[in-house]
């Protein structure tokens, strides 16, 4: 079941539930938010990096390439 899908499913089940489910529900929420406040899932080391490539990103230092140069880079690797 897809995100979307169980929290249209979650939203119905709470229309019909009654007081003392979406008390819990709601705790649970809380507990959820208020347990990951301030957690990432990156390393520091992973977060060290984005910072440093969108600090190059800004100052306009950095090389991009569309799909098709990616394509073609690629393609003429595998000939040779």
């Amino acid at each position: 079941m897809t995100t979307t899908a169980l929290k249209k499913k979650i939203a119905r089940q709470l229309d019909r539930a009654d007081d003392k489910l979406v008390q819990l529900v709601s705790a649970l929420i809380d507990k959820y938010e208020e347990s990951s406040k301030g957690e990432s899932l990156m390393t520091p080391a992973q977060k060290k990096e984005v910072d440093r490539r969108l600090k190059l990103h800004k100052e306009g230092k950095l090389k991009y390439y569309t799909f098709e140069e990616v394509k073609k880079s690629i393609l003429s690797r595998k000939k040779s």
